[in-house]
């Protein structure tokens, strides 16, 4: 009896660790239930909104990661750590420090990128809790 014990215990422990691998430990999915619409592009959409320049394109890694890893051309950077102070900023302070101008609430195709899409996600909600509009995550974009 004590066998079949450890193996029922063994059976559990297997399916808690693979459920915790399974299960997005942020809490996200790929789409933000409190938005309308689907804010997720992939790499192909962003690339033809990189072409026409019909986009603002906001890079939420790391410093450390844009050298190990390089950047998107013409993305700005601003890590996750900072996007709420940023976004709360005047526009004068955030031209300063972020040198480009800062992205109006109704701006259209602000688009937010990391590695995966999860801290982008993260600031594309951040955003738009502050009331900005037309906002895009650049899902897997690097």
């Amino acid at each position: 009896m004590g066998r079949a014990k450890n193996f029922i215990w063994l059976l559990v422990l297997v399916f808690a660790v693979l459920t915790a691998v399974y299960i997005n430990p942020f809490g996200f999915t790929s789409r933000w239930y409190s938005l309308d619409k689907e804010v997720n592009i992939t790499v192909g959409k962003l690339k033809e909104m990189m072409k026409n320049g019909d986009l603002k394109l906001i890079d939420v890694r790391e410093p450390d990661e844009l050298i190990e890893a390089g950047r998107i051309p013409n993305a700005v950077n601003i890590p996750l750590g900072e996007i709420e102070e940023a976004f709360q900023m005047d526009k004068e302070a955030f031209r300063e420090k972020y040198k480009f101008e800062k992205p109006d609430k109704w701006e259209k195709n602000l688009v937010f990128s990391c590695r995966s899409g999860i801290r982008s996600m993260r600031a594309l909600k951040m955003v738009q809790d502050m009331g900005y509009e037309n906002l895009t995550n650049a899902y897997r974009s690097f």
